[in-house]
């Protein structure tokens, strides 16, 4: 018997798109290039982006995105198809021998982020497209770095169930 639907969790968030994430990559490294192309850090200090206000809500079945200005819009993402998430910050760092700024997005839990708050915490999920070859990665500025962990908790918590739940019926 198949668990009902339920929200672990709701949070208001600015949706900034998804991009294509590389296939080789794994981990953090997956969604370097993705959220560089979404929120380009470090070229200058009036950075806009581009965003959409969204819910988000973590469903025991999957990801779902509810657009408040159009609030029966709304985009689901099966827990099934969920590669990876995390909670995020982008840092910008000088390499030291070139004097390039680079940007790398660190995990909220690195020293490297408690020294770096100028810059939003933000929830990045990777998911397979439905094609089942695209991974892509999502991401959400969150108003606190609070709200994105309790989002990946969430997400990781559904993530877990789904799989518990699916070697138990085999």
């Amino acid at each position: 018997m198949e668990e009902p639907v339920m929200a672990l969790i709701k949070r208001r968030v600015l949706y900034i798109g998804t991009s294509v994430s590389l296939e080789t990559a794994d981990g953090l490294e997956a969604v370097q290039k993705p959220l560089c192309d979404r929120y380009p850090v470090g070229e200058n200090d009036h950075l806009v982006v581009k965003a959409i206000e969204t819910n988000l809500i973590i469903l025991n079945t999957g990801l779902q995105i509810q657009f408040i200005e159009e609030p029966d819009a709304v985009v689901f993402f099966p827990i099934s198809s969920l590669t990876f998430c995390a909670a995020v910050r982008p840092v910008t760092e000088v390499n030291a021998s070139s004097g390039e700024v680079m940007t790398k997005f660190v995990s909220l839990n690195s020293e490297l982020t408690a020294q770096n708050t100028k810059n939003p915490a933000i929830f990045t999920a990777i998911t397979r497209h439905a094609d089942g070859k695209t991974l892509e990665c999502h991401g959400f500025i969150c108003a606190s770095d609070k709200d994105a962990l309790d989002i990946v908790k969430a997400t990781t918590m559904a993530h877990i169930r789904r799989r518990r739940n699916t070697a138990m019926h085999k």
